[in-house]
């Protein structure tokens, strides 16, 4: 006869382990439709520049704010562990200002004042800062397990 107090442990033990597989599962989840997401996002915001339905300024400034909203609402789709742990890389979305701050320095523009740039210039700002908004951190992605597929968006 087995010793009740292993029992116990070992059922301890595999109600933890279930409840951490069902957070892990759902990080998976939210982490895959957000990055599907803000690809769209970003997609559809360019194709409308593109198209002069919007000015190249506006199309940033829109996938930016899209973007922190994207984060957000998946954020909060999220159980505690999923939450804490992106909170933990990045408390909130990058403001307009820094999303061009890094844009610039992606264009090997940094430590120039934006309004000092040409025209052309700005504007391959602005695609930059249209462009990163629909990619998420690759590194962050794949550290997230693949669990029955929900990660299959990621890639």
């Amino acid at each position: 006869m087995a010793d009740p107090r292993l029992e116990a442990a070992l059922r301890d033990l595999e109600t933890t382990l279930n409840s951490f597989a069902v957070r892990l599962i759902k990080m998976a989840e939210v982490r895959a439709a957000y990055v599907e997401q803000i690809r769209e996002m970003s997609q559809s915001i360019r194709a409308s520049v593109e198209a002069g339905e919007l000015s190249v300024a506006k199309g940033a400034e829109i996938a930016n704010q899209m973007r922190n909203e994207i984060l957000d609402i998946q954020r909060a789709r999220d159980f505690d562990l999923g939450r804490s742990l992106a909170q933990k890389m990045k408390d909130k979305g990058l403001t307009l200002e820094e999303s061009i701050a890094k844009s610039l320095d992606k264009l090997g523009l940094q430590g120039r004042p934006f309004n000092q740039l040409s025209g052309e210039q700005q504007r391959q700002v602005f695609m930059k800062v249209m462009e990163s908004s629909g990619h998420s951190r690759p590194r962050v992605t794949q550290a997230i397990p693949d669990y029955g597929g929900a990660r299959g968006a990621c890639g």
